[in-house]
C-alpha cells in the first residue's frame, strides 16, 4: 500500500529587496476544514487521539502557519517529528524537518534553517525519496540567495533540476524556473528573469498550482516594476493578489501591497505608497517575517527622505538595517545602505554617505549586481 504523502508545495522565491516563500493554503473551499483541523489542534490528544499522526500533525502546522501563527505552527511541526520518530517514520521525520526549516528561514534564523534542512536532506536520501531531495535542494537554494552566496544557490537549485527529471517532478521545474528567475534579477539580468519566470507561470497554470502560480505573477509584477512597464506590472499584481487572497495567504498578500508601495513611490506617490507599505507592515508583523518588515522600513526612509526628513529617514533606514544584520539578510542589507547612502549623499553629506556606499559595494559585489555597483562607484567619485 502506498504511503500517503503530502503534496509539496515550497521553495518560491519573491524577487529583489526580498527573497521569500510561499506557505500552501486550501482557499475558501477549504476554509470548514482548516477551522476543524485546528479546533482538533486546540482540543489536545485526549479529546482526539486517533487525529495526532505525524501527517495530521504536519497538517494542521500548515493552516497555522497559513493563517499567521507561525508558533503555533512550529510547536504542530515539532510534534510532528517527534510522532514521527516514534513510529519510526523517517519519511515524515524529513518531511517534519523540512517545514520547520522554511518556518526558520521565514523568520530570519538561516543557520537553523540550514541545520534543519540538511537533516531533512539526509533523511530523504537514506529512503531514496527523489521529490524530497529535489525539494529539499531547492529549500537549501533558497536560503542561499539570500545571502552573500548567489553561486551556492544556483548549484542548489541545478541539482534540484537534475533530481527532478529524473523523478518527472514537473512542480520542482516550475520552481526552479521561479527561483532562477529571482536570481537573474538579483543579478540585474532582466531578459534572463523574464524567460525563467514566464516558464514557471506556465508550467504552474499547466499543472493547476495556484499558490506557485501566485508566485510567479507576483515576481513578475516586480520584474515588471523595474521595467516601468506599469499596464503588465499592475496586471501581474492584480493576478497576485487575487489568487492569494483566494488562498487565504497572508505572507504573500503582504508582498502584493509591498511591490505596490514600490510601484507607487517610483511614481512619486508617497501617500499611495504608505497606505500600502503599513497594510504589508501589519501583515508581516501577523506572520513574523522580519525580512519585510525590514523592507517595510526601507522603503519608508526613501518616502521621507524624499521630502527632506533626513533625521526620520536615517531613522527608518538604521532600522532596516539592524534587523537585516540580525537575522543575517545581506541582499536586504545592501538595498537599505545603498539607499541610506543616496539620500545622504543627495542631503550634501558625501563624507557620512561614503561609509554606507562601501559597505553596500561589498555586499552587491558578492551579488554580482552591476548596475547598482555601477551606480554606487558614480556616487563615490562624484
Amino acid at each position: 500500500m502506498k504511503k500517503w504523502k503530502m503534496r509539496k508545495r515550497r521553495s518560491l522565491i519573491e524577487p529583489l529587496p526580498s527573497a521569500f516563500w510561499l506557505i500552501e493554503g486550501w482557499g475558501r473551499r477549504g476554509a470548514a476544514l482548516d477551522l476543524f483541523l485546528m479546533e482538533l489542534a486546540r482540543a489536545g490528544p485526549e479529546k482526539e487521539p486517533s487525529m495526532r499522526t505525524p501527517e495530521f500533525l504536519i497538517r494542521v502546522g500548515k493552516v497555522f502557519e497559513t493563517i499567521g501563527e507561525p508558533d503555533r505552527a512550529r510547536q504542530e511541526f515539532e510534534k510532528a517529528l517527534k510522532a514521527a520518530e516514534e513510529a519510526d517514520r523517517k519519511d515524515l521525520q524529513a518531511q517534519a524537518l523540512e517545514y520547520l526549516g522554511n518556518l526558520h528561514f521565514r523568520q530570519g534564523d538561516f543557520p537553523q534553517a540550514l541545520s534543519l534542512l540538511q537533516r531533512a536532506l539526509d533523511l530523504y536520501t537514506e529512503t531514496d525519496d527523489l521529490e524530497g531531495i529535489a525539494w529539499t535542494y531547492l529549500d537549501i537554494g533558497a536560503v542561499y540567495l539570500g545571502q552573500p552566496d548567489p553561486d551556492k544557490a544556483e548549484e542548489y537549485f541545478r541539482k534540484a533540476q537534475t533530481v527532478a527529471h529524473q523523478a518527472k517532478e514537473r512542480g520542482v521545474l516550475a520552481t526552479v524556473a521561479n527561483n532562477l528567475g529571482v536570481l537573474a534579477l538579483i543579478r540585474e539580468d532582466e531578459e534572463e528573469a523574464l524567460v525563467q519566470l514566464e516558464r514557471a507561470a506556465s508550467l504552474y497554470e499547466e499543472i493547476g498550482d495556484q499558490t506557485g502560480l501566485s508566485w510567479a505573477h507576483l515576481n513578475l509584477g516586480k520584474l515588471y516594476i523595474r521595467k516601468q512597464d506599469w499596464e503588465k506590472a499592475g496586471h501581474h499584481l492584480w493576478k497576485a493578489y487575487e489568487i492569494s487572497e483566494d488562498l487565504g495567504d497572508i505572507g504573500n498578500i503582504a508582498l502584493v501591497h509591498l511591490a505596490r508601495a514600490e510601484a507607487y513611490h517610483i511614481l512619486y506617490d508617497d501617500l499611495a505608497a504608505k497606505a500600502y507599505a503599513d497594510l504589508a507592515f501589519r501583515m508581516a508583523q501577523q506572520v513574523k517575517n522580519p525580512l519585510v518588515i525590514a523592507d517595510y522600513y526601507k522603503l519608508m526612509g526613501m518616502i521621507h527622505a524624499r521630502r527632506g526628513a533626513l533625521d526620520e529617514a536615517e531613522a527608518m533606514f538604521a532600522e532596516s538595517e539592524r534587523i537585516a544584520r540580525e537575522v543575517k539578510f545581506d541582499l536586504g542589507l545592501a538595498e537599505a545602505l545603498f539607499e541610506h547612502g543616496k539620500a545622504l549623499a543627495s542631503a550634501g553629506k558625501k563624507r557620512k554617505a561614503r561609509k554606507f556606499l562601501e559597505e553596500a559595494r561589498t555586499l552587491f559585489r558578492s551579488f554580482k549586481a552591476r548596475k547598482t555597483l555601477a551606480e554606487i562607484d558614480k556616487l563615490l567619485e562624484s
